[in-house]
């Protein structure tokens, strides 16, 4: 299950819009659940990136935006100097030049950063099924460490041999 710190933005391309999807974190806003994802639609995208950056760059002033933007993990409109001496290179191109008026927006994640420019943009949230919601609480596994130090570590390091173990003998009783 990834940690609501890890929001694993996708991208994709619908026609002449441009589709961003990520994990929102549920344990930061109460009305979401875990599976829960949120897609921003820019509509006549003409480039986008999704590029490394970090918050540990952020906070020593190192992104282009820091000392600009107010807030870590926001989602942002930018006018005015966009600071292009220092502009990233790693740009997508959907079109060669944009058609019409469009605006700058910026996505701060943890590991990544977003830019595009497009049009507009509108946002929806994309709740997970019950189905998936249930398998993912399935998934969930408590264990009880030993209280000593020693079998504490036992424990940490032991376990995914004998999952791994237990996998095993039973695709070797299904040959």
């Amino acid at each position: 299950m990834p940690s609501p710190a890890l929001p694993m933005p996708e991208v994709r391309v619908e026609g002449v819009s441009l589709v961003l999807t990520f994990l929102l974190n549920d344990q930061l806003f109460p009305q979401f659940r875990d599976g829960d994802r949120g897609e921003i639609i820019f509509p006549n995208c003409w480039r986008y990136r999704l590029g490394e950056t970090n918050d540990e760059g952020w906070d020593r002033g190192q992104c282009r935006f820091s000392t600009r933007a107010p807030d870590w993990g926001e989602f942002y409109e930018l006018r005015g100097d966009l600071r292009l001496e220092r502009c990233p290179q790693d740009w997508v191109l959907l079109k060669d030049s944009p058609t019409g008026v469009t605006r700058h927006f910026l996505f701060y994640f943890k590991d990544e950063t977003f830019e595009c420019d497009a049009e507009d943009w509108s946002f929806r949230v994309l709740p997970i099924s019950e189905a998936d919601f249930e398998r993912r609480l399935a998934t969930t596994v408590t264990v009880e460490l030993p209280s000593s130090g020693w079998g504490c570590l036992w424990a940490l390091l032991s376990s995914p041999f004998e999952a791994l173990l237990r996998r095993l003998r039973r695709l070797t009783r299904r040959q």
